[in-house]
């Protein structure tokens, strides 16, 4: 059942008709119903507007049954997003790096929104040029032996679009593959994870759409929470843009990427940046202050056609 509501929710994503996902999924519309209603109870909210399902709300409503993290670092954390693995564009000393910074600061654990890998795009006619490796198996292993090993860190990951395109290719996820050759590697959930952190609720979401406006953006990914379930922290990826701020008691983290820039950015004419986010933590009875670095890293000016 997890394989076809993963394939759903990536040809939703795709925007897909009813007709065109009974098709690719060999199931009547009255059972895709069915699976829409799992994915509802699960925190996903769906309207069918013209025939195609929309995930309107974006945010999940469940929160349930979070990921509990019990740190011994209680009060730091390592915030990233968009890795990019297996990219032309992607930057392994950064990620090292990284990992070195958490090593000497005693930070045992880096959660990351999304886009871990660079994806498959076979449709595309410069996809193979851009790619170090391309395919599942290849992509699963050359992350697998490329990231970073530390017996001290836990590195958690949702996935993010790039990352949901395999699912067409074999209806299964590339983190959750890794993650099993990987123990100190945690696959968390897809698009989207409660964490929590010692105690600290931490919302990941990778994000969609362009960034038009980014506190317009950021501003309705909130508004979309409950009431009642709002985070202490709202991790955010997808735009290879950090921000940071505070709306009412959330801290708003907006990652940038980890990856040099790609043609996406390029067509989007974003400016470069990258950088990783690290946040100390603390309780003054039942308020939550977070100081932060956000630590940038130097480019490689190199163009990826």
């Amino acid at each position: 059942m997890e394989r076809i509501l993963n394939k759903l929710k990536y040809l939703i994503d795709k925007n897909y008709s009813l007709s065109e996902i009974s098709s690719a999924l060999d199931m009547s519309e009255y059972e895709l119903y069915s699976f829409l209603l799992i994915l509802k109870q699960r925190g996903y909210s769906y309207d069918i507007i013209s025939g195609i399902p929309t995930n309107k709300a974006i945010i999940a409503s469940n929160f349930d049954n979070p990921v509990v993290i019990e740190s011994k670092n209680k009060t730091q954390i390592c915030l990233v997003s968009d890795i990019h693995y297996a990219s032309c564009a992607d930057r392994l000393d950064v990620i090292d790096e990284i990992y070195c910074i958490c090593e000497e600061r005693g930070i045992d654990t880096i959660i990351c929104a999304g886009d871990l890998t660079d994806g498959y795009y076979p449709k595309r006619s410069s996809y193979n040029k851009t790619q170090r490796v391309y395919g599942f198996n290849s992509t699963k292993e050359y992350v697998v032996n490329n990231h970073p090993f530390s017996p001290y860190i836990k590195f958690y990951s949702i996935s993010g679009n790039h990352d949901q395109t395999f699912y067409e290719l074999e209806s299964s996820s590339i983190i959750g593959e890794i993650a099993k050759a990987r123990e100190d590697i945690k696959f968390i959930g897809d698009n989207m994870s409660l964490v929590d952190f010692n105690g600290i609720k931490i919302f990941v979401y990778h994000g969609s759409g362009k960034a038009k406006s980014l506190k317009e953006k950021i501003n309705k990914y909130y508004q979309n929470i409950p009431i009642d379930q709002k985070p202490d922290i709202l991790q955010l990826g997808h735009i290879h843009h950090s921000y940071f701020d505070r709306i009412n008691n959330t801290f708003i983290v907006q990652c940038a990427g980890l990856v040099d820039q790609n043609s996406y950015a390029r067509r989007l004419d974003l400016p470069l940046e990258i950088s990783a986010f690290f946040l100390n933590i603390s309780k003054d009875g039942d308020e939550i202050k977070v100081d932060y670095e956000n630590k940038s890293f130097s480019p490689i000016l190199k163009r990826v056609k």
